[in-house]
């Protein structure tokens, strides 16, 4: 009785092993999205951050009655980034790119929102 048993046994424990790696696999793979996402939203918030200190740093040089360039102001946004997230400069220099719009800046921003009066802005 007890081989029965023990072979009863080690089949239903063969039988799900494979369900139970196959379940894991799926975990881990949820997981790893939901860290991407997570990660992906913390690189958004820094490029945010790195582009309005930009924007402070210019605005205090234009006070001082120093000139500051657009590109200044992108090197200085696209050097906070890279280390912070490890990227390439031109990776870093995409994602602030395409977040100056966003946050109303850069030169596409006036192409983003509606122009006034032209009566197709959302109430």
């Amino acid at each position: 009785m007890d081989e029965i048993l023990k072979l009863v046994l080690q089949t239903a424990i063969m039988a799900l092993v494979p369900t139970i790696v196959a379940m894991a696999i799926q975990a881990l793979r949820r997981l790893h999205i939901q860290l991407s996402a997570e990660q992906e939203a913390q690189l958004d918030a820094a490029v945010r951050r790195a582009i309005l200190e930009a924007e402070e740093w210019a605005a205090g040089r234009l006070k001082s009655k120093l000139p500051v360039t657009s590109y200044q102001k992108l090197s200085r946004a696209v050097e906070q980034v890279i280390p912070a997230f490890d990227l390439t400069p031109e990776q870093a220099e995409a994602r602030v790119k395409a977040a100056l719009p966003e946050l109303g800046l850069g030169a596409s921003a006036n192409f983003s929102r509606p122009l006034a009066g032209s009566g197709s802005a959302q109430p």
